[in-house]
């Protein structure tokens, strides 16, 4: 979305509709990486909402891992320290809820034939 909100001259717009939601919902951050330009706008973000509103995150990295999502170290740990400050942190271990169910794997020996 930003990188269409840049070449159509529009980020003012989309910053001033995505600032002005009271609740975010990022799910599944970090999936992919960011450009640096991207990842300036995104900080631009964090930073103007860190105190001014609610969000829930949800990531499957680790955030010593940010560093693949960000192009730069330091704006890795600028957003770290913005969506942290005051965060409530709720891990959540085992298997992927989304997958419960749905893929069921075979016990397989070394040639890849199923295990009786």
């Amino acid at each position: 979305m930003i990188t269409h909100a840049k070449q159509h001259g529009r980020v003012d717009r989309l910053f001033t509709k995505t600032l002005s939601a009271k609740l975010w919902i990022l799910d599944d951050w970090g999936v992919v990486s960011m450009t640096r330009d991207v990842a300036e706008e995104v900080f631009d973000l964090l930073d103007r909402r860190k105190h001014s509103a609610a969000m829930i995150l949800t990531l499957n990295r680790d955030v010593c891992e940010w560093g693949q999502v960000f192009p730069e170290p330091v704006l890795a740990s600028a957003a770290i320290d913005r969506l942290f400050d005051r965060a409530e942190i709720l891990l959540f271990a085992g298997e992927s809820y989304r997958l419960k169910g749905r893929i069921v794997t075979r016990d397989l020996d070394e040639r890849g034939m199923v295990r009786q």
